[in-house]
């Protein structure tokens, strides 16, 4: 179990600022964005895993490769009409 956190520590990283944060335990990962719109927090969350030193960078890097289709998006509002955009990566 040590070894999984000295092996994610780069990607809990990846969290920049007050919008972002990343949480690993094991071998899942969250990655947390907030936001006004659902837009919004899905750029953040595309630009997350796209970015130079993003997750996909780290994943390709450390031979731990993300499978998108294992992905789940999680929209949260206290506005239940607000319309929940997919979100495209």
């Amino acid at each position: 179990m040590i070894l999984y956190v000295i092996y994610d520590s780069n990607l809990v990283e990846i969290a920049k600022g007050k919008r972002e944060l990343t949480l690993a335990f094991v071998d899942d990962t969250v990655f947390l964005a907030i936001g006004k719109t659902f837009q919004e927090t899905h750029q953040i969350l595309d630009d997350m895993l796209e970015r130079r030193g993003g997750g996909f960078e780290w994943s390709s890097e450390h031979n731990s490769r993300f499978e998108p289709s294992k992905f789940a998006l999680m929209d949260f509002s206290l506005n239940r009409l607000k319309e929940r955009p997919p979100m495209t990566i």
